[in-house]
């Protein structure tokens, strides 16, 4: 589980560092490849949204939004302008991420339907430790992808070197 979390902070700070906003991440958009050398290697795929950082989403259809993955800044939208992504909003979605890997592919907010988690977001409530999560683990890197700041996230290359 370590390993594919590694994986994904290294894909995500190679897409970062192109530019590229991914606004989707969650483990249905990571797939396992074989590699001989190495076993399984965690790919980051869901390439259809992604965008550059200048924020423009520019598609016209209704689109259903991954609510329980969206850090709270991307859920608050204001009549007439587009929703927020950033570098700081794929490093909250990241941490959902881990949650899904350590609690074996469970939904995040299980009990919660979309609309509810907003609310609970902005009281604070956050996931809290799967029971298969090291909790050095949880407390260094999955708690923090979730500040409410989202300018005291870390950032891949931080995540990515621990």
């Amino acid at each position: 589980m370590i390993q594919f979390a590694s994986h994904i902070s290294k894909g995500m700070e190679h897409i970062q560092a192109k530019g590229i906003l991914h606004r989707r991440l969650a483990a249905r958009n990571v797939f396992l490849a074989r590699s001989p050398a190495v076993g399984l290697i965690a790919k980051v795929s869901g390439f259809g949204p992604m965008r550059g950082e200048e924020g423009k989403y520019g598609k016209k259809v209704a689109d259903r939004i991954p609510i329980k993955w969206m850090a709270p800044e991307s859920l608050d939208k204001e009549e007439g302008k587009e929703r927020v992504y950033t570098k700081e909003t794929d490093v909250w979605s990241f941490g959902i991420t881990l949650w899904e890997i350590y609690s074996l592919g469970e939904t995040p907010y299980p009990t919660q339907k979309s609309y509810d988690v907003v609310g609970l977001l902005r009281s604070g409530y956050r996931l809290p430790k799967p029971e298969r999560c090291p909790v050095p683990l949880y407390h260094n890197i999955m708690d923090p992808c979730w500040s409410e700041n989202p300018r005291v996230r870390p950032t891949f290359e931080e995540i990515t070197r621990q």
